[in-house]
């Protein structure tokens, strides 16, 4: 069996069981060598093998039936490196390449037939064949489709011993740090001139796998801005930015809080929105005096006016009574409690008198109100006390 090798440059000849009989020729310009050995025409009769090459002029002939070789010319592949570990690359973007620098330390051609590449890598193919004595260079780039360690390989299939030679690649994938914030915007209730509302809170988490670096959190407008949150925030980490409105004038107001960050898109400002106004209601009376009732008796019923006399609509809560001797009161009628009253507008209230166990009783009427607040009225009502003989008390 006659077979020319175009990556080696030589012919084999074979027994029929395919056991090796002689390596003929080899790679170069010389009597007896050729480049890319093509055709091949075995004259038996003659013990004579005719070679053509492709990259040279002439036919040479070989004569058959010499001993075996005991050294032939073979390629010899050595690679630059057995491992690769790339810079850490945003996950989805591919980074710089790094070299594979593979030398033919051989005597005949290095043919490099195929690769094969496992992980988030790729490697171009820059030539097939390495001359003896050359090198050739193989760029490899990383580009990850996950964050954390990726492990990869290229393996070189080639004509040298052994087939496969194999580089393992590593690199690291990474989410670039980002602020995420739990609110767009905020809207305060209205909130009274010099009362300070409850606090609204913003959560800051970073997305990303790497840490976050806060470097300024600041606020603007009649807003109180504080947070818990460090310089530095992990990757998949929260921390909370808490906001309040405190007003000073009435009317509108707006504000901001920004948050400086290392993320890409920093800063993120928050639009802050809210509403001072004036909660006033006036009862009127303010003080309520039901005089002298008989022990037993009940006073006359007597009514409350409360008025709205501030800026804004005032949304009562429920009223009720309180002091020593709220007992001895009693609410007959409430058109207040759980009604919004509107600026100018009122609502009333009638109380009376069941005199107790005290001859002197004192109480409140207790108007609760937004942000609360809560408006009194003072309730006073007296028992009279008869003596046996059915005289009164101070007669």
């Amino acid at each position: 069996i006659y077979a020319s090798d175009n990556y080696q440059d030589w012919i084999q000849t074979f027994n029929p069981d395919g056991t090796l009989r002689e390596v003929i020729g080899s790679y170069g310009d010389d009597l007896g060598k050729f480049k890319t050995a093509a055709g091949i025409a075995p004259a038996g009769p003659f013990g004579k093998l005719l070679v053509a090459s492709v990259n040279t002029p002439g036919v040479q002939v070989y004569r058959l039936g010499g001993s075996s070789p005991v050294d032939w010319p073979v390629p010899q592949i050595e690679l630059s490196t057995a491992s690769l570990t790339f810079p850490n690359q945003e996950v989805g973007t591919i980074g710089g390449a790094l070299d594979v620098i593979v030398t033919n330390n051989g005597n005949a051609p290095l043919g490099i037939h195929g690769m094969g590449v496992v992980g988030p890598f790729a490697v171009a193919n820059n030539c097939d064949v390495v001359d003896p004595g050359e090198s050739c260079s193989f760029s490899t780039v990383f580009a990850p489709i996950s964050a954390g360690p990726n492990q990869g390989s290229v393996t070189f299939f080639s004509s040298a011993g052994g087939g496969q030679h194999t580089v393992s690649l590593l690199g690291s994938g990474f989410v670039p740090a980002q602020a995420v914030l739990s609110a767009a915007r905020l809207d305060f209730k209205a909130q009274s001139i010099g009362t300070t509302s409850p606090i609204k809170p913003v959560v800051v988490t970073n997305s990303g796998t790497i840490p976050l670096t806060i470097s300024n959190i600041v606020g603007a407008g009649p807003f109180g801005v504080s947070s818990n949150c460090g310089p530095q925030l992990a990757g998949g980490g929260s921390c909370t930015v808490f906001v309040d409105f405190a007003p000073s004038v009435t009317g509108p107001s707006i504000g901001s809080v920004t948050i400086t960050s290392s993320d890409a898109k920093s800063p993120d400002v928050i639009p802050l929105f809210g509403e001072g106004i004036i909660f006033e209601l006036t009862p009127n009376p303010n003080n309520r005096d039901f005089g002298v009732v008989e022990d037993g008796g009940v006073s006359r019923i007597e009514q409350i006016q409360v008025l709205n006399t501030g800026s804004g609509r005032v949304n009562v809560g429920t009223v009720h009574l309180a002091g020593d001797n709220f007992s001895d009161f009693h609410l007959t009628t409430d058109y207040c409690s759980s009604n919004p009253i509107d600026v100018g507008q009122s609502c009333w209230i009638e109380v009376k008198f069941i005199p107790g166990t005290a001859s002197e009783s004192f109480a409140q009427l207790v108007i609760p109100a937004v942000a609360d607040l809560e408006f009194t009225v003072g309730l006073s009502g007296s028992a009279s006390q008869l003596f046996a003989d059915g005289f009164e008390t101070g007669d």
